[in-house]
């Protein structure tokens, strides 16, 4: 039987790597032979990342093949400290499968993610003996752990797969082999060899309940009772309580949240609103955390209990060599057969068809020691629960009915802050949904600022920069006063209060100009106020609301060392340049200076 791989080529930021140089190379190996010659091929990575290739049915004695993927574009020694990606590469195991009359099916991995509404496609490809008349199939699927009705399929349109065909055309093999030949060299006398390779298509519909990941069989029953079977899973994304939750964006202070939520008929919604800037990834719900959740419900090959213990029904009786130990001897097996198809889906089995037909190996015994199991984990919480240590600033927090569409009002905080918004619902009909995250930047009408220096010296002047931004669509007449907690610190020049207009979407830096007078620390603030004096605006729509807003600032006011002077004489002295001595008279009274004449 031909084995149909994928393989996913991703740059180091998760991202997928389109026209990249892949190496497909295998090697099939016999039991107790591991000198197996390789065979490789070239492929191009598709624009998603992706490289589909096929490995062709390989004779009856090959027990195991393994798969390398290589991109050998990039080097794969030590580039002397050089920072390169060092030579990419991937590998597989497969494990053959085995069947007494030589019957095998396989379903082509499904790769896309489904969607609500969607057909799923099963391409099947199965050995058989004649190419006439179509098995009649049955196609069982289980989601998280819940089967679902089994789908008969008795009317399918087949077809015989040979070389041209396109599935086919990704193909490893060596030139001088052809898929007949490779189909035909069989040396072994214990498994037939059915002449045929055929290939059909079945469709099943999509829906919410198979959401975020299930598992289906697809298999046919022989004459002798054979069951012949594969497995797969697939991923869906797809919830059928359409929920959407829409904002109006940059809402000022003073104005109202307005919030238009849609679900179906009967849902029950909690809608909340928290701090963007104080809040977690962990702390909303979305869709992808919903999947993550509901995909530890998947049940596969390793989910207790197991039931792929052909080789271990088979075992021999077993002693105890001592009192506390236990030999008895391994059985296994190098194939797979029809009820691993069903155990990798997550189905328990009871029937009195033939599933379990692989055969076993005895291996070396082994003993191990009989007591009571020692587990210093009882399952049970710890007494001490963990303390809520994050607390989330919260606008909204409620619960809505919602039938169809409704609008959702709030008041908006006095402060700047964006928030972050969805909805999570519930119905009795239509399920789960879970809107999409949404975000909102509410903020004052007008944004005031001060530009001050950290300190100046007595009897310095400045200049003050306030500037005003303002968020609104109108224009806004703005009057701006400069006012000083410690006036004896800092004094005012010129005018104190000073009008402008700023209109919408436009900013505007009015100066005042200060003085410092004695050292120590003063509060300097800016006070803007919005007035009814729309002759500053030139006939421009002005906001017939009224905002204010102040802003403060420190300013150090620092002593002036200039200020101080040297009441005592300075010394008269000579100073000698190149053998001239030359007489400096008294320096005059002055500051504390260098004094060179």
């Amino acid at each position: 039987m031909i084995s149909n791989i994928q393989i996913n080529v991703k740059k180091p930021n998760g991202k997928p790597a389109p026209a990249e140089i892949i190496e497909i190379c295998y090697e099939a190996y016999q039991r107790f032979d591991m000198s197996a010659p390789k065979r490789c091929k070239n492929f191009t990575s598709e624009l998603d990342g992706s490289v589909q290739f096929v490995i062709p049915a390989q004779p009856n004695f090959i027990q195991g093949i393994y798969v390398e993927a290589v991109a050998t574009k990039y080097p794969n020694v030590d580039s002397r400290g050089k920072r390169v990606l060092y030579q990419p590469m991937e590998s597989l195991y497969l494990t053959p499968w085995y069947s007494p009359s030589g019957s095998f099916l396989e379903i082509l991995p499904i790769h896309r993610i489904s969607e609500c509404q969607d057909k799923l496609k099963l391409d099947v490809i199965y050995t058989t003996d004649t190419i006439e008349q179509a098995p009649v199939m049955f196609v069982q699927m289980i989601r998280r752990g819940i089967p679902m009705k089994p789908v008969k399929v008795d009317q399918l349109h087949i077809q015989q797969l040979n070389q041209n065909s396109k599935m086919l055309k990704n193909i490893i093999m060596d030139e001088q082999i052809t898929l007949s030949d490779s189909l035909a060299k069989n040396i072994s006398t214990k498994i037939p060899t059915l002449p045929y390779i055929a290939h059909t298509s079945i469709e099943l519909e999509i829906n919410g309940q198979l959401t975020p990941i299930s598992r289906i069989v697809v298999f046919f029953v022989r004459n002798d009772r054979e069951v012949v079977a594969d497995s797969t899973y697939f991923f869906t994304e797809c919830l059928t309580n359409k929920v959407k939750l829409s904002i109006q964006k940059n809402k000022h202070i003073g104005a109202k949240f307005s919030f238009d939520l849609e679900a179906d008929q009967n849902s029950l919604c909690n809608v909340h609103v928290l701090d963007k800037a104080s809040k977690k990834d962990s702390s909303t719900l979305t869709k992808e955390k919903l999947f993550d959740v509901l995909r530890y419900q998947d049940i596969g090959r390793y989910n207790y209990p197991f039931q792929n213990g052909h080789c271990k029904t088979t075992t021999g009786d077993s002693a105890p060599t001592s009192g506390d130990m236990l030999t008895r001897s391994h059985r296994s097996s190098l194939y797979a057969d029809s009820l691993v198809a069903f155990d990798d889906a997550g189905f328990l089995v009871m029937a009195d068809l033939t599933l379990e037909t692989k055969p076993c190996i005895s291996s070396n015994k082994f003993s191990y020691l009989i007591g009571k199991r020692n587990s210093y984990y009882n399952g049970h919480k710890s007494a001490m629960e963990s303390l809520n240590t994050r607390f989330f600033k919260t606008l909204l927090w409620d619960l809505v009915q919602v039938n169809g569409k409704t609008e959702i009002q709030h008041n908006v905080p006095k402060e700047t802050t964006k928030w972050s918004a969805n909805a999570i619902c519930l119905s009795d009909i239509s399920g789960i949904g879970i809107s999409e995250l949404v975000s909102a930047e509410v903020h004052k009408p007008f944004y005031l600022g001060l530009t001050t220096p950290y300190s100046i010296v007595s009897g310095e002047s400045v200049e003050l920069k306030s500037f005003v931004y303002n968020y609104l669509p109108d224009c806004l007449p703005l009057t701006l006063a400069l006012t000083s907690e410690y006036s004896e610190q800092l004094k005012a020049q010129g005018k104190t209060t000073q009008s402008i207009c700023v209109c919408g979407n436009e900013s505007k830096t009015v100066n005042f100009k200060v003085k410092g007078q004695t050292p120590g620390k003063a509060i300097v603030s800016v006070k803007a106020s919005s007035n009814k004096d729309k002759s500053q605006c030139d006939k421009t729509p002005v906001s017939d609301k009224h905002f204010e807003d102040i802003v403060s600032r420190n300013i150090q006011i620092e002593t002036n060392v200039e200020s101080f002077a040297i009441d005592k004489p300075v010394p008269s002295f000579n100073v000698k340049i190149s053998g001239v001595d030359t007489g400096l008279g008294q320096c005059e009274k002055r500051h504390l200076k260098l004094c060179l004449r």
